[in-house]
């Protein structure tokens, strides 16, 4: 079962509720954890929310691209400072740096569209069982403290070993959450990050003997959807060279309507090995495998 809520942790309204500080800047709150570092969708969707509070009514979040430069660090002031890149009729781009003791530690490229009538389609996909049917199998994200203010509901049980599966993970908020789409938009994109970097390294025969950290982060939001309804993460590990590994992901709504992609590049690393020493590329065609 998903692990009851951890007081340490704010609920996400909390977390995403931004103090202005001057034009376009914000500070973040930084809950504390665990972990010696932030978890990377909290800070993608507070920069993702910074963003938000800069544009006019009517216009959503289509996409966003972001880079993680150095561990967020817990107990640390977060600061959030807004370019304006671009305000168009109907499109509009902000940037977004991310500081932490005037050092970066994010940076966020987030593009926003009035919305247009359109042709709407999408690949047809079969989401599986309804989560209110699944047995309420332990989830591998249980011990990650923001995942706390979720109800995660993986679709597999655990393997034979006892360990429990990751990917696909249906998810919802705890708590009811406002009608603005832009909260959640924002949560969506916290969420967006439940396990992804973890994903690369669960693909290994042993993965306690490898670290993952994720270096970018990508959505495109496609459809709105409410986070505090059932919504459907899969992933699939689109490639792995030279310790990165691209992790491609996706969000259903429990009817099979797609909410938004994902791609996240993740560096894994042998707990005993740092970065290899440089050496020339080789352009030899890989063994195919099977």
């Amino acid at each position: 079962m998903s692990q009851l809520p951890n007081l340490a942790y704010p609920p996400l309204l909390d977390v995403l509720s931004l103090t202005s500080t001057g034009t376009d800047a914000f500070a973040a709150p930084t809950p504390p954890s665990t972990s010696s570092r932030l978890f990377g969708g909290q800070l993608v969707a507070q920069a993702l929310r910074a963003a938000c509070l800069t544009v006019p009514d009517g216009y959503l979040p289509y996409q966003l691209h972001a880079q993680f430069l150095r561990p967020g660090q817990p107990h640390t002031s977060l600061t959030l400072h807004v370019s304006r890149l671009h305000d168009g009729r109907a499109f509009i781009t902000r940037q977004v740096t991310a500081k932490q003791d005037d050092a970066c530690v994010l940076a966020l490229l987030a593009s926003f569209h009035i919305g247009e009538p359109g042709e709407s389609w999408q690949p047809r996909h079969e989401v599986g069982p309804s989560p209110e049917t699944l047995p309420r199998w332990p989830s591998a994200l249980d011990a990650l403290p923001a995942a706390c203010q979720f109800d995660l509901r993986p679709t597999c049980p655990p393997g034979s070993d006892g360990t429990p599966t990751l990917h696909p993970l249906w998810f919802r908020t705890r708590a009811r959450l406002p009608d603005d789409p832009l909260v959640h938009t924002c949560v969506q994109a916290f969420a967006s990050d439940f396990g992804l970097a973890k994903s690369a390294r669960m693909r290994y025969a042993e993965p306690e003997l490898f670290t993952s950290s994720s270096l970018d982060h990508s959505v495109w939001f496609h459809r709105p959807a409410r986070a505090d309804d059932w919504l459907l993460l899969s992933t699939e590990l689109m490639s792995a060279a030279s310790s990165r590994h691209l992790v491609h992901g996706s969000l259903h709504t429990s009817d099979g309507a797609l909410v938004a992609t994902v791609a996240q590049t993740a560096l894994v690393r042998t707990r005993t090995h740092g970065p290899s020493p440089l050496r020339r590329p080789s352009l030899a065609v890989p063994e195919r495998e099977g």
